[in-house]
C-alpha cells in the first residue's frame, strides 16, 4: 500500500513516497549508504524481511515497488519471497536498461505481482509489472502521478488520490515539490482509507520518503512515520558517479 509521485528534469528528477504498511509490520531501518557490486547506493530497510522499497544509486538510477494487490493471490502463496528483497539485488543497476534487464533475468516466480517504476536523470522513466505469470514494461509518460497501490480499494483509491492531486496542482498553478509535499501529506477527502496519509485501525502510512537526483548528488530524505506527524530529516547522500564503471 503505497503512494508514488515524481517531479521531471531535464538532468534531474524528484520522487516523492508514501509507504503505507501493516501496524503489525517492525519498524523499518531508515536510509543508509551502502555497498553492493562495488556500487554505492542508498535506501531504508524493511524491518522484517531486510528488503526495501526504495534505492538509488551513485549513477542516479532509483528503483520504487508498489504492490499489485489486484492480482495477488487470496490467500497468499506459501512461500513467497518478499519483494523488496528484490529491489535491493537491483541496486547496482548502471542505467535503467540495466536494472530492467537484470528485472527480466530474475527468477520472479516466486514473487507475488508487484509495480517497479524506474528512473534515471534525462532518461524516460519506465515501469515493468510483474503480474504472477509474466512481465510487461513500459514507459511511464502514458501515466500521471500519483502511482498508488491499496488492498483495500485499489480502483478508488487511484481515483481519488488523482483528482485531490489535480486540483491542488490547479490551485497552485503548477506542480512543484511544495505541492508534492502538501499532497503527501494530505488527509483529503478525510483522515482515512483514501487520503495521501493514510490511516486505518490495522494500517498506516509509516514513512515517507523524498529521492532527490541530479548530476552531483543523489539525497534521500526520510521521515519514520506518518508525514502528517513526522518531519523529514536531514537527507543521506551519496556522491553521483563521474564515469560509468567497468568490469
Amino acid at each position: 500500500m503505497c503512494t508514488l509521485s515524481w517531479l521531471l528534469d531535464d538532468d534531474a528528477y524528484e520522487l516523492h513516497f508514501n509507504r503505507d504498511e501493516s501496524r503489525a509490520r517492525r519498524p523499518a531501518a531508515p536510509p543508509s549508504v551502502q555497498r553492493h557490486e562495488g556500487v554505492l547506493y542508498v535506501a531504508p530497510t524493511d524491518g522484517d524481511h531486510g528488503g526495501t522499497w526504495i534505492v538509488s544509486n551513485e549513477f542516479g538510477v532509483a528503483a520504487c515497488l508498489l504492490n499489485a494487490y489486484t492480482e495477488e493471490p487470496r490467500p497468499a502463496r506459501a512461500g513467497a519471497i518478499s519483494r523488496g528483497v528484490l529491489v535491493r539485488a537491483l541496486a547496482p543497476a548502471t542505467s535503467s536498461d540495466d536494472l530492467l534487464e537484470r528485472v527480466e533475468k530474475h527468477e520472479l516466480c516466486s514473487f507475488r505481482p508487484f509495480l517497479l517504476v524506474v528512473f534515471e536523470p534525462g532518461g524516460q522513466p519506465a515501469v515493468t509489472h510483474w503480474d504472477g505469470r509474466r512481465l510487461i514494461t513500459s514507459a511511464l509518460d502514458d501515466r500521471r502521478p500519483p502511482l498508488c497501490s491499496s488492498s483495500f480499494d485499489q480502483r478508488g483509491v487511484q481515483e481519488r488520490r488523482r483528482a485531490l492531486l489535480r486540483r491542488m496542482v490547479a490551485e497552485c498553478g503548477q506542480l512543484d515539490a511544495g505541492v508534492l509535499g502538501a499532497f503527501h501529506r494530505s488527509h483529503e477527502p478525510a483522515r482515512g482509507p483514501y487520503s495521501p496519509c493514510m490511516h486505518r485501525e490495522e494500517a498506516a502510512t509509516v514513512s515517507y520518503s523524498r529521492l532527490f537526483v541530479d548530476g552531483s548528488s543523489v539525497r534521500l530524505s526520510y521521515a519514520s512515520g506518518a508525514p502528517c506527524r513526522v518531519e523529514l530529516g536531514k537527507p543521506t547522500e551519496i556522491p553521483r558517479a563521474l564515469r560509468w564503471r567497468s568490469g
